[in-house]
């Protein structure tokens, strides 16, 4: 079966509701104003992302996270990549580089309410970070990425 770009939206619009109405962070692009999408567009510039659907802020930061169809983006105020959602291998919670250094964090201390960032661990073994607002946020975007990962396989 062949995924038309508005099949993948409308699932992200779907999976993504279950959350939105729970955080101020969580904006459907649609929902910004033409300023800051304006900003958000001249930071991607020339890199090919297809069209944003769903953003994830930070408060505390500069981060986001945004997802689209086909891709995910991410910066901050100053620069912004790419990463292909097929491109993603393995996602880890708050910099933790395996399950068992997972385990030992929260074990001796580290609340899952404190994670704010989420490491992606690609193809060729390079890893990027991602960010959103810690606690539900950042579960949500893990979900969200998974179910994209999973279509996208």
């Amino acid at each position: 079966m062949q995924k038309t770009v508005e099949f993948l939206e409308s699932r992200l619009r779907w999976k993504a509701k279950e959350y939105h109405q729970a955080s101020s962070s969580i904006i459907f692009w649609e929902e910004l104003n033409v300023t800051r999408r304006d900003q958000f567009l001249q930071l991607l510039g020339a890199i090919e992302c297809g069209n944003p659907v769903l953003l994830f802020t930070c408060p505390d930061s500069a981060n986001w996270t945004m997802l689209g169809a086909q891709r995910l983006m991410f910066g901050d105020d100053q620069m912004a990549n790419v990463l292909f959602y097929s491109e993603i291998q393995k996602i880890l919670p708050h910099g933790l580089q395996n399950i068992e250094e997972t385990k030992r964090a929260i074990k001796s201390g580290l609340t899952k309410s404190e994670w704010s960032e989420l490491t992606l661990l690609k193809q060729d073994q390079s890893k990027v970070t991602i960010h959103a607002r810690k606690g539900p946020d950042v579960f949500a975007l893990w979900n969200i990425i998974l179910m994209m990962r999973r279509i996208h396989a």
